[in-house]
């Protein structure tokens, strides 16, 4: 995936080579903070955020283009990092949320076994994205398709729960918009390496970046909405659960 190199861009996006860096680094940054920020409220609320499924998806397409097809040293580097906290968001999810999972003991009892065979259907399905379009495209709409799927399962979540327990107005503050600074990276590249890039401006694509803003949106307000009413009553228990 030589498009990682900006040396051998079109000199039109090379222009732009410092911003797409720094919007890169703040994405980078943004998300090990979420990660981080994950694991604590998972051990501190006895609680989850992130759906089972995102997190396959996740990390099913950090291994594909990290480890299986990943053949540049500064995308290998990050997933390097990425790759070891996400595998600490799913360690927190299974010993610290599995109390969320009372309402199905078979899902609770074998919560391990459903994120690794989840998460082997998953690296089979990017794989299978791979080889019908190519690595490099794959790689862009798998992240934006993964992108979409995630910001309607947390919202779904919180929906589900009715608790802001797992998670924090400030960690979605950074997860929104880690996510967001790519929307003008890939705007560049569409209009300066429309040749490489021009799908990317397709119909499918622009209706997951839809997605992800509208559902993202709307999970920070409800979240904001629902946590108010938990500190109004004074339903939080002092390790996040809501008193019954």
């Amino acid at each position: 995936m030589d498009s990682f190199d900006l040396a051998k861009a079109p000199p039109e996006i090379r222009a732009y080579a410092t911003p797409i860096i720094l919007l890169n680094l703040y994405t980078n940054a943004s998300w090990l903070y979420v990660y981080f920020g994950m694991v604590y409220r998972s051990v501190k609320d006895k609680s989850y955020a992130m759906p089972l499924y995102s997190q396959c998806l996740n990390i099913a397409w950090e291994i594909t283009y990290g480890y299986i097809y990943g053949d540049d040293w500064m995308l290998f580097a990050t997933f390097l990092v990425t790759f070891p906290t996400d595998c600490l968001v799913i360690w927190a999810a299974i010993y610290h949320g599995a109390k969320e999972w009372d309402r199905s003991p078979l899902v609770q009892r074998n919560l391990l076994w459903y994120y690794v065979i989840g998460t082997g259907i998953a690296v089979a399905l990017h794989m299978c994205a791979a080889s019908e379009l190519g690595v490099e495209k794959a790689f862009f709409a798998g992240a934006i398709g993964c992108q979409a799927v995630l910001s309607v399962g947390y919202l779904g979540n919180l929906i589900q729960m009715g608790s802001t327990r797992g998670f924090s107005m400030h960690l979605w503050f950074f997860r929104f918009t880690g996510s967001l600074t790519l929307v003008p990276e890939f705007y560049l590249r569409v209009k300066y390496w429309p040749e490489r890039f021009g799908f990317l401006g397709q119909p499918l694509m622009l209706w997951c970046c839809a997605v992800f803003l509208g559902f993202d949106l709307v999970y920070g307000i409800l979240f904001w909405y629902i946590r108010r009413q938990e500190r109004e009553t004074g339903m939080l228990l002092a390790d996040g659960r809501k008193r019954k």
